[in-house]
């Protein structure tokens, strides 16, 4: 049985646990990542949490409604593989009808069908590192070695093990010199508190590269059930010298051989599905639903 708990009704204990055993578990879905990105979120539960998906809300104008939070890729149904492939479809619709809008995505391991709510395809990029560095590199494009190399030529210094505070402070920088994220509202609010948590609750890989005494690319690797989710930001100059690709060839170099799956988080942007692809990610699919229920109601479907 599918039961629908409110934050306070949620055993916290239990749900890590159901994370951490699941078949599919992500970082995204551990209680204290949510509490964080979504501080009053609810869940959907099977039984004595056999399987579990949260529900990430906000009220506006008085409406509830499911959002995808900031640094939160996808989430859904978390379980056995037996519990995913049968209650898939189940989680989706039990969830409350007092929800009036539903922007969700649901993670790979999740195959849903539904007649009325649509669902819109996504690619996720992610790179095995199973095997030692040169055969890895022998599946590089000829323009991401000529990028490597573009890079090694601007003498750049790789600095690797960094602190979490360090890339934080980088990233932020980065991203607000460029102005990327100037029209989503709060997002640094966000990920300062989540990479304090991070550092304190979960292994992270972080390095940069930098010319002289400017960061040109920053990366953090995010490490939890043999994935390591990943996050960069790269200044104006880092994309002119290529020094994301420098530091890219320097993570999978490093983790060469381990069996971590380097997970891309997002590529469904062509210039970053590229880029992810020259270093010889494959894909595979995972679906989002954009559902408003007052139209059903409208339409009387």
């Amino acid at each position: 049985m599918i039961k629908y708990l409110k934050h306070s009704q949620i055993n916290k204990q239990k749900w890590d646990a159901s994370i951490e055993n699941s078949q599919n578990g992500l970082v995204y879905a551990l209680s204290w990542y949510l509490d964080c990105v979504s501080p009053n979120w609810d869940a959907l539960v099977l039984n004595d949490y056999e399987a579990v998906l949260p529900l990430t809300w906000r009220r506006k104008y008085g409406i509830k409604y499911i959002f995808v939070p900031y640094f939160t890729h996808r989430l859904g149904v978390f379980g056995s593989k037996e519990n995913i492939e049968q209650y898939s479809t189940a989680f989706l619709e039990s969830i409350p009808k007092s929800f009036k809008h539903i922007h969700y995505s649901f993670n790979t391991h999740n195959s849903l069908k539904h007649n009325k709510i649509k669902l819109i395809p996504n690619n996720l990029d992610f790179l095995v590192l199973n095997k030692g560095y040169t055969e890895l590199q022998n599946n590089f494009s000829k323009n991401h070695l000529k990028n490597i190399r573009k890079a090694e030529k601007h003498n750049l210094k790789i600095e690797e093990s960094i602190e979490v505070k360090a890339f934080c402070n980088d990233y932020i920088e980065i991203h607000t010199t460029s102005g990327k994220f100037s029209k989503y509202e709060g997002i640094f609010e966000v990920f300062k508190p989540l990479c304090d948590l991070i550092d304190k609750n979960i292994k992270t890989y972080c390095c940069r590269v930098k010319s002289d005494t400017e960061t040109n690319a920053v990366i953090m690797l995010v490490i939890f059930k043999g994935r390591a989710i990943f996050h960069s930001a790269a200044s104006l100059k880092g994309r002119e010298n290529s020094a994301q690709y420098l530091l890219i060839d320097h993570v999978i170099r490093k983790f060469s051989d381990t069996g971590i799956i380097l997970d891309f988080a997002g590529s469904n942007i062509k210039s970053i599905s590229y880029r992810n692809k020259g270093f010889g990610a494959s894909s595979e699919s995972f679906h989002s639903v954009f559902y408003f229920r007052f139209l059903d109601k409208i339409l009387n479907r």
